[in-house]
């Protein structure tokens, strides 16, 4: 997982006649006169049109990759708008009841979003949503999101570097970061399948690698080595977060500072 910057927002998110923004206050006015959607007893009616709007813009932002697990999406499946903050409902724990309603204020909101590949969203985030020990869970638009102490990694805000490494193919925590244990799991960031394609990866640069500490040993020029091994870490290469850290720990020079 690497650190994402957030596209500007659309027009049609932006303009005050715009479709996110009637949709935005439709689903207001709508909580606003009923108790039975603020009390989780009826489901709020969610337009999935105004988020599949969003998606080229993230998927160029992203290089094409899902958020979290790195995976170029164009190779494993088309993609979802995947909302940060669950929109219809949440867990705190897996196998725990689903509590409603969920975050849907932030249905139609611009900074909630990001694509996913459907292994991370659909199969293992789902509705997933813990909060740190000291966390304030937001229940409406006026309360603070920062004061729930999330213990997911939000790429487009988190430095997912501060709190996630890789040990050859596997992430780990960094340091004790409860929220880098919490996003791995969550993400399931060690699946089999994923970690086969990053080991791949991880083979093929740790080669290049000891290639270039051959080469030097021996006085040889290592430009064209030193050229490929940064571009392994550029952020639009798949697992760039890991190759990173193979960098650091070989070939730290070749870090930009």
């Amino acid at each position: 997982m690497i650190r994402l910057t957030r596209p500007p927002e659309p027009p049609t998110f932006t303009r005050v006649n715009g479709k996110a923004r009637r949709k935005r206050e439709e689903l207001e006015q709508a909580f606003a006169a009923s108790p039975a959607l603020r009390g989780g007893q009826q489901k709020p009616v969610f337009d999935s049109s105004v988020w599949a709007s969003a998606k080229p813009a993230l998927m160029a932002a992203q290089h094409k990759k899902c958020a979290f697990c790195e995976s170029r999406v164009s190779h494993i499946s088309y993609g979802d708008v995947e909302h940060f903050r669950p929109k219809a409902g949440y867990h705190s724990k897996r196998n725990e009841p689903l509590i409603q309603p969920g975050y849907w204020w932030l249905a139609y909101s611009w900074n909630n979003y990001s694509v996913s590949c459907q292994i991370c969203n659909q199969l293992l985030k789902k509705n997933l949503f813990p909060l740190g020990p000291n966390g304030v869970r937001a229940t409406g638009p006026a309360d603070d999101l920062l004061a729930e102490d999330a213990l997911l990694v939000d790429p487009m805000l988190d430095n997912p570097l501060a709190h996630i490494e890789f040990r050859e193919e596997l992430a780990v925590a960094r340091g004790a970061s409860e929220k880098g244990a919490a996003t791995i799991d969550i993400l399931g960031l060690n699946r089999p399948d994923l970690s086969e394609s990053r080991r791949e990866r991880w083979v093929l640069v740790r080669a290049l690698i000891i290639e270039r500490m051959a080469k030097m040993e021996n006085g040889s020029p290592t430009l064209e080595l030193d050229t490929l091994l940064v571009e392994a870490i550029r952020p639009e290469k798949e697992y760039s977060a890991m190759s990173r850290d193979l960098l650091a720990r070989l070939a730290p020079e070749l870090l930009a500072p």
